[in-house]
């Protein structure tokens, strides 16, 4: 006997904002091909509005606050597909880069190393929120990288196979004034 089920019970919150549900790179599909749930940037950076649009006092006591509740499992790295390095700069013991301890300062050092090491490749599949035992609404800070990464380089992760994401390549010969 067929059932109807509203897509509502059975989706993750974060099928309802996919730009991309269906791979563009793909040998064959199983089933139709399924329409994105929104239209490309609409409502996209919503969530980073809100918080960009605060005063820096309170977009950082917004930080603070979810930060002091981490407890450093690494759920958020081991989950991560962008998060391929051989030996993590977190792991290693010279130099070392954090205390053991969870603390604020390490905690914020430990998500905002995160998100440059994400710059250009986070595709916004916000599971590093799923297993957050503690709940931090990470995607939150990678969706503002992410943000920043599309304005300055017109980069969008996983969308061009050949193309090297813009924080990954560098070039002595660079002619940006950063340099």
């Amino acid at each position: 006997e067929e059932r109807k089920v509203a897509k509502e019970h059975v989706l993750r919150d974060k099928c309802f904002f996919c730009k991309h549900p269906t791979s563009f790179d793909y040998d064959f599909t199983l089933g139709d091909v399924v329409p994105a749930s929104i239209e490309a940037g609409e409502g996209e950076f919503d969530l980073v509005e809100e918080l960009v649009e605060l005063p820096l006092e309170e977009r950082r006591a917004f930080w603070q606050k979810q930060f002091e509740r981490c407890i450093r499992c690494h759920a958020c790295r081991e989950v991560c597909y962008a998060c391929y390095c051989q030996e993590c700069i977190f792991d290693r013991k010279v130099p070392r880069w954090l205390d053991k301890p969870p603390l604020l300062p390490e905690n914020e050092i430990y998500h905002l190393i995160r998100a440059v090491h994400l710059a250009g490749r986070c595709i916004d599949c916000r599971e590093c929120e799923r297993v957050c035992p503690m709940n931090i609404p990470l995607s939150r800070l990678y969706k503002k990288v992410q943000k920043d990464v599309a304005e300055l380089f017109e980069y969008e992760a996983g969308m061009e196979l050949d193309t090297v994401p813009p924080l990954v390549d560098f070039k002595l010969d660079d002619q940006d004034p950063f340099m």
